[in-house]
């Protein structure tokens, strides 16, 4: 459409314009008002008709419908993408949830039921020698019950690898009463009737301890002990607790073992040293682990009573 133009057709190329620059980048939409400018100014020189609106009337107003035109495309493109960024925020906000869910539920599992597992099996192992001239029928059922306790505790090892595959617990369990270093001489006791030699000691004054921090003092030394248990038979253990201004320290030593341990499970591996030591770090403490001279083994866990800034 010629220069000169009427009112239709200066709104004509108005809307065309607004529509494309709605619809393509602004590039694109740039060029098609150059194109439509240079044709305006190739018009005004090669024609020599009167007309009634000008080309340095007509620029101005093309320019900002294409302006406008192109920024409604851009503000729509920014919402869509802060849109799209929110939606992707909360589902990797609900996957870390979710992990983090499953690695609470696969630590529970290996503190609370790999412990039991783990002291039914030693008894069961253990009970045939307390008793003089057993039965035979006495030794299966003892035997059968190990057994069965190795089974699921390897399957149960089996399911926490899974868990932990993703690197995340029911509401019961959230709100279960959790224990405590309150509960310590009732785990030694248990773990004594388990046929291990263990003498406890405390350092400093002993307190109440916030519930996170007692919690993780009381899984700490229970898991120590499982190991015990499975890799150092016949070791004598010391338990120590130290309460102290700002912390609360957990040492457990034992001694080398009477015995050869237990053949490990290569599926179980792992998992009770990294757990006590992701709920040291969790409240901002340390623990170290390692041999000690004389073919002990030594669990030192250092807990802040005040989480981490």
């Amino acid at each position: 459409m010629p220069y000169p133009r009427t009112v239709p057709g200066m709104f004509l190329t108005g809307g065309t314009l607004f529509l494309l620059a709605l619809r393509v980048r602004p590039r694109r939409a740039g060029g098609a008002l150059a194109v439509t400018l240079l044709t305006g100014v190739a018009c005004t020189v090669f024609t020599a008709r009167p007309h009634t609106y000008d080309l340095d009337r007509a620029a101005p107003a093309l320019i900002a419908v294409v302006v406008v035109a192109s920024s409604l495309r851009g503000l729509r493109k920014a919402r869509r993408e802060t849109d799209a960024q929110a939606e992707l925020t909360a589902e990797e906000r609900a996957l870390r949830t979710l992990l983090e869910e499953r690695n609470r539920i696969a630590r529970e599992l290996h503190d609370v039921v790999a412990h039991h597992m783990s002291v039914i099996s030693i008894q069961a192992q253990v009970a045939p020698h307390l008793v003089d001239d057993p039965s035979d029928e006495l030794r299966e059922n003892l035997a059968g019950i190990r057994e069965n306790a190795v089974t699921a505790l390897t399957e149960l090892r089996r399911v926490l690898g899974v868990l932990r595959q993703d690197d995340a617990s029911a509401d019961g369990l959230r709100h279960a009463p959790q224990p405590t270093l309150d509960q310590l001489d009732a785990l030694l006791g248990r773990v004594r009737t388990a046929g291990l030699t263990v003498t406890a000691g405390t350092t400093g004054r002993s307190r109440p301890l916030p519930p996170g921090v007692g919690l993780t003092a009381f899984r700490i030394v229970q898991e120590a002990l499982s190991n015990v248990l499975r890799h150092a038979p016949g070791a004598e253990v010391q338990v120590e607790i130290a309460y102290r201004s700002s912390a609360v320290g957990v040492r457990v030593t034992n001694t080398a073992p009477a015995g050869p341990p237990a053949p490990a499970t290569a599926s179980g591996a792992g998992h009770g040293l990294l757990g006590m030591r992701e709920r040291a770090v969790m409240l901002g403490g340390d623990l170290a682990d390692g041999p000690t001279p004389g073919g002990g083994y030594e669990v030192a866990a250092i807990l802040p009573l005040e989480g981490p800034s």
